[in-house]
C-alpha cells in the first residue's frame, strides 16, 4: 500500500504541562477525528498505488498524514499514548476509474466536513483542540474538496 508513513517527531510548541486533560467527552472527539484523518490517509495512500502514483491522492495522502500528526501532537501534549493505528484503506471496486476514486473522496471530504462541523458544535473543547478541528475542517472543505471536484 504505498510507501509507509513517515516517522513523526513530537511538535515542539506543546508541553503535558500547559494542555488541560482530556474529558472523556473530548477524548472521543478526538480520537473520532484521529481515526478518520488516518483513514484518509490509508485510503488516498491506496488508491495512488492502485491507480498509479499522481496526484490528487499521493499528495493528499501526505497531507493527511500530517493531520494526523497534528492530532497526534493532542495526545502528547497531555502526556497521552496515541491511539493504536490499526485502519484499513476502504476498498476500492476491482476495475475502478481515477474519476470513481474522484467521487468517493468528494464523498469523504464531505463527510470529513459533517465530522468536523458536529465536533466543532461541541461546548467542551479545549482551545488547543477547537482550533485544530477548525483548521482541518477548513483544510478539507477549502482545499481538498475543490481538488477531489476537479479531478477526472
Amino acid at each position: 500500500m504505498g510507501s509507509p508513513t513517515p516517522t513523526r517527531a513530537a511538535c515542539p510548541i506543546t508541553s503535558a504541562s500547559a494542555a488541560p486533560a482530556f474529558t472523556p467527552g473530548v477524548r472521543a472527539a478526538v480520537d473520532r477525528a484521529l481515526e478518520a484523518e488516518r483513514s484518509a490517509e490509508a485510503r488516498y495512500r491506496d488508491v495512488a498505488a492502485r491507480l498509479g502514483d499522481r496526484p490528487p491522492f499521493s499528495r493528499i495522502a501526505i497531507a493527511e498524514g500530517r493531520h494526523a500528526w497534528l492530532l497526534e501532537n493532542l495526545y502528547l501534549a497531555r502526556g497521552l499514548a496515541l491511539p493504536k493505528n490499526d485502519v484499513k484503506a476502504a476498498e476500492l471496486p476491482a476495475g475502478a476509474s481515477l474519476a470513481d476514486a474522484c467521487a468517493a473522496a468528494v464523498v469523504a471530504e464531505k463527510d470529513v466536513t459533517a465530522m468536523y462541523d458536529e465536533l466543532l458544535a461541541r461546548t467542551d473543547l479545549p482551545d488547543d483542540v477547537r482550533s485544530a478541528f477548525a483548521h482541518l475542517r477548513e483544510i478539507s472543505h477549502e482545499r481538498h474538496l475543490p481538488v477531489f471536484q476537479a479531478c477526472r
